[in-house]
């Protein structure tokens, strides 16, 4: 009999979407339509490589900007990785299509639960780094926009 080869290691974008998704979703409620989380997931083969997702639940009928048109007056996203000495970004952000607003619109948004991912490196194991993310935002519904919000996330890390 031949001996079983070693399965390929699992896609690390892949493998930190099924972890982040494990998790329940953030809480939204009336006054908050908007609620973000965020992980830091090692990848399965390497403890000093990972993906950080960034998780955004929105409550139904509220939208975030994805891409807007110069002249727009409303806040696109941004999301920035705050990272300690030693831990660097990988690549750009890895971001869910925006829906067009209307049929051909430069006005793209996010609606539902989406995933924002960064790759990352360090130069020892992940394990307990110390990673934030900031991000500025706008959340809209078809009647109101809030003012132009920024926050601080602290990204996660999981052992799995």
């Amino acid at each position: 009999m031949r001996q079983a080869e070693a399965a390929a290691p699992a896609d690390p974008v892949a493998r930190a979407k099924e972890v982040a998704r494990m998790a329940p979703a953030p809480a939204v409620s009336e006054d908050q339509p908007v609620a973000f989380a965020a992980l830091l997931v090692p990848d399965a083969d390497d403890p000093r490589r990972g993906t950080a997702v960034v998780r955004a639940n929105l409550a139904p009928g509220w939208h975030l900007y994805a891409d807007l048109p110069a002249s727009s007056p409303y806040q696109a996203t941004e999301l920035e990785l705050l990272l300690p000495e030693g831990l660097r970004a990988v690549g750009e952000w890895q971001l869910p299509r925006g829906r067009p607003v209307e049929l051909g619109s430069k006005l793209r948004v996010w609606t539902g639960d989406r995933l924002f991912l960064q790759r990352v490196e360090a130069d020892q194991p992940l394990g307990a780094a110390a990673v934030q993310c900031r991000l500025r935002y706008q959340v809209c519904n078809e009647e109101l926009c809030f003012p132009e919000a920024e926050v601080v996330v602290e990204v996660t890390a999981t052992d799995v």
